[in-house]
């Protein structure tokens, strides 16, 4: 390895090297030698005097640069115009000319289309812009967007330049902002380029000034690297700047969403307790002969489902479920809309169709897109029937249990939805009950329940979650229901509001009947007397 103390012997070692280079390599080997010089002179450059720097003539470098690269810059400009002398494949640039044109009048510029100018020499631009398309860094519909860095570089030289090169800073934030189209670029892409630039410049300097004056080139490409390390230093200090503003921003804004998100679930919490003060809890009970239960799953706090479970007399009972359309927060901004129809009209629950209309009419215009469906049940024990309205709902089932066998009968839609038509075309229709019946209302939850398939339960599926479930407890078959119901979906999450109803009617005239007549009147079953 070659060393200072043997640095005498490199003279004899370089004529020797340059004795055996061919001539056809001369002005490769010219090329090779300024370089050498000009990196020895630049290491001597930092030991210059005060005093004999102030011996430079840094102004007319200047000047000489901003010359030079306002020269080259016009050159391209005018060859984009004209079209010719450019490479193959280079893109098309035709789309900017209108830019173009503005920057050659920017620069005082208005012979736009040259004659008999040579254009055949390659210019800086033209081999940066090069690069940038081979390397990916833009579209040529986005080529006019580099001009502005190129600009910088060349004004950064002037004592005087256009108001939007004046403030580095403000130049430097408007890339980073990117409101304007003219700055449609990455702050990679800004980058980048710039180093790109520096180094295509620093190329032109060496065969333009070096073999004029070494001492100009130095200098020239001082300034240039200096500005160039300038407007990184202020490209990097105002992207820390503007992240900060940002996170600033972003925080200011997260503390206001959270803010809105507590006063929204305080107010959702506040209208969920409302909402469970509306729901019926205490179901009618004390008749042998006849039993309920209840799943209720709202998809969210809120639901758009309604149910109302009475008792008229001894032998009657009424049942109503209601679906408002969607779910959510959506669907139950009507849910008091809904009960106040009902309770408006519950004196009709013995009559589904009456009921029906009276609602429709009521909600007619005061949903605004919205609707309900809805079935309405009126259950008479004595005369051993039941009666229905079904207002576009899912349609239920009676099921005839016989010990393990069954039979079903479906409460079919017999009406339109509510609140949407004038005329429901409501009517009431009827069913026999058997000894062992089962009734079975639900909302579209239930049969609308995705798996992780993408399949749909469906009306079959639902009746398939009650297989083996004649003689089970009522309870325990809703249980059996809802964990059905969870095999199925899955980890698909829940989509809809769900409730399930099931009324068991057993009209057996043997030791039940008994029962009821004993607690009715008071007295001891003929079975207990035994």
């Amino acid at each position: 390895m070659q060393t200072l103390d043997n640095f005498d012997e490199f003279p004899d070692r370089v004529r020797r090297v340059v004795a055996g280079i061919p001539d056809s390599l001369r002005d490769e080997l010219t090329f090779e030698m300024e370089m050498f010089v000009s990196r020895l002179e630049l290491l001597e450059s930092r030991g210059w005097s005060a005093d004999f720097r102030a011996t430079i003539e840094y102004d007319r470098i200047r000047s000489d640069l901003y010359d030079f690269l306002r020269e080259d810059l016009v050159d391209f400009l005018q060859k984009v115009l004209v079209g010719r002398e450019l490479p193959a494949g280079f893109p098309d640039l035709r789309p900017i000319h209108r830019e173009v044109l503005r920057i050659l009048r920017e620069m005082g510029i208005y012979a736009f289309y040259p004659q008999g100018k040579d254009f055949s020499q390659t210019t800086i631009v033209e081999r940066w812009y090069g690069w940038l398309f081979e390397e990916n860094q833009t579209a040529p519909e986005h080529a006019a967007h580099y001009f502005t860095i190129y600009r910088n570089r060349l004004y950064s030289l002037s004592s005087s330049s256009p108001y939007g090169f004046g403030d580095l800073s403000r130049l430097v934030r408007r890339f980073i902002a990117q409101k304007e189209v003219a700055f449609s670029l990455s702050l990679e892409q800004v980058y980048r380029s710039e180093l790109k630039l520096r180094e295509e410049i620093l190329f032109a300097l060496l065969r333009r000034f070096s073999p004029r004056s070494r001492l100009d080139y130095l200098v020239a490409k001082e300034m240039i690297v200096d500005r160039s390390e300038h407007f990184i230093s202020v490209l990097h200090r105002e992207v820390e700047s503007y992240f900060k503003r940002l996170l600033r921003v972003q925080g200011r804004q997260h503390r206001r969403t959270v803010e809105q998100k507590t006063s929204m679930e305080r107010e959702v919490a506040n209208a969920a307790r409302l909402h469970r003060k509306q729901l019926q809890t205490d179901l009618p009970d004390g008749d042998a002969r006849v039993q309920f239960a209840i799943a209720y799953q709202p998809f969210m706090t809120l639901s758009g489902d309604f149910y109302r479970i009475s008792r008229i007399s001894d032998d009657e009972y009424a049942l109503l479920l209601c679906d408002i359309a969607g779910h959510g927060l959506g669907a139950a901004m009507y849910l008091n809309t809904v009960k106040h129809s009902f309770d408006r009209f519950v004196r009709y629950h013995h009559r589904p169709d009456r009921l029906m209309e009276r609602m429709n009419e009521d909600l007619y215009g005061k949903l605004d897109d919205n609707f309900v469906t809805a079935i309405s049940v009126y259950v008479h024990l004595g005369k051993r029937r039941i009666e229905y309205c079904n207002a576009g709902h899912p349609k239920g089932f009676l099921v005839y249990l016989h010990d393990q066998r069954q039979k079903i009968r479906f409460l079919r839609q017999n009406g339109r939805v509510l609140g949407v038509f004038r005329e429901g075309g409501f009517r009431t229709d009827r069913l026999d009950l058997h000894e062992r019946n089962r009734l079975i209302i639900y909302t579209d939850g239930l049969t609308e329940t995705m798996n992780e398939s993408d399949e749909m339960l469906g009306e079959r599926g639902l009746l398939d979650l009650f297989d083996g479930t004649t003689t089970r407890p009522i309870q325990e078959t809703i249980d059996t229901v809802q964990s059905g119901l969870r095999t199925f979906q899955g980890r698909e999450p829940v989509a809809d509001d769900r409730t399930l109803i099931l009324c068991d009617l057993d009209l057996r005239v043997d030791a039940v009947l008994d029962e009821h007549h004993a607690k009715t009147s008071g007295k001891e079953p003929e079975a207990q007397k035994a």
